[in-house]
């Protein structure tokens, strides 16, 4: 789960709250992706992204799982 959206089931209910639901957008599912594309390499390779000969595409998924949704995709 993104870690606004995470943010968002904590807060809810609160003015804080508010305030995370309208920063969610686009770049949740862009971390969904991310999250689907390791499971999916490290499943069929038997080794952490990191380590399976994919060098490319764990910095995609880096990217699509960073906490701060701007420097996502």
């Amino acid at each position: 789960m993104p870690p606004e959206q995470r943010r968002l089931f904590e807060t809810a209910g609160t003015p804080e709250g508010e305030e995370v639901v309208r920063a969610l957008d686009e770049r949740c599912d862009v971390y969904a992706l991310g999250v689907v594309l390791q499971e999916m390499v490290e499943r069929l390779t038997g080794e952490p992204i990191e380590r399976a000969n994919f060098p490319c595409l764990a910095e995609v998924v880096a990217r699509c799982r960073a906490a701060n949704p701007a420097e996502r995709y």
